[in-house]
């Protein structure tokens, strides 16, 4: 059975991400400052406001921390900061993302490494840093989540795999690494949607060829 709706999942995701990429509006004064310090990567502002007393972990209005949009934008500088100036790493907004699976879905792996070694959690219930990244086709930010012990069978809340997003999207490198990796290739989401599926009805023509040779069925 062919997946033709996205679903609320993937929906959710894309909403999420799409409202997590535009601007936040905050009060003035010093709070904007230091939202804008961790956006717009200005550490020296960074390191006075938090030397005034500022706490490292303010969110904005949708629950990003500083350390969030620091890792959003790709800031290693400002996450060196803020990891070390005491900020938490695994603060989730009210998206449920959380600063490595920002950084995951932009494409950043000196910050994905930084906030593992600090003790970002790459597994957990579901969606996750290693399905952002393959949803976007970030094959170096795959492989090394692979290679941190990310689960490749993970599933979000509605079944949806790493490999079934890679596919939808169509893209190759990623679904091999996750293949390679032992990911399920005829896994199912609660709808019935597969990789193969995904892949045939994005006429993702290599991907589909490529997830037959190993044995995948719609």
């Amino acid at each position: 059975m062919r997946y033709r709706n996205p679903g609320m999942g993937i929906g959710t995701l894309l909403v999420g991400a799409a409202l997590a990429l535009g601007p936040n509006a905050a009060p003035g004064g010093p709070y904007e400052d230091l939202l804008e310090a961790a956006r717009e990567n200005k550490p020296e502002l960074l390191a006075e406001l938090v030397s005034k007393g500022y706490d490292v972990n303010t969110p904005d209005k949708d629950g990003y921390s500083l350390l969030m949009l620091a890792s959003r934008a790709g800031h290693e500088g400002i996450v060196k900061f803020l990891l070390g100036a005491g900020a938490r790493v695994n603060l989730r907004n009210r998206f449920g993302e959380t600063a490595i699976m920002l950084a995951s879905y932009q494409g950043y792996p000196g910050v994905v490494k930084l906030l593992y070694a600090k003790g970002a959690e790459i597994n957990g219930k579901g969606w996750t840093a290693l399905g952002y990244a393959a949803f976007r086709g970030h094959a170096e930010v795959v492989r090394m989540l692979i290679s941190l012990g990310a689960d490749v069978n993970a599933v979000s809340d509605n079944g949806t795999t790493a490999l079934m997003l890679a596919a939808r999207e169509g893209h190759l490198e990623v679904v091999k690494l996750l293949v390679y990796a032992k990911a399920r290739v005829n896994a199912k989401n609660e709808v019935g949607g597969t990789a193969l599926g995904w892949a045939m009805d994005g006429g993702h023509r290599e991907v589909a060829e490529f997830l037959i040779r190993e044995e995948a069925e719609e």
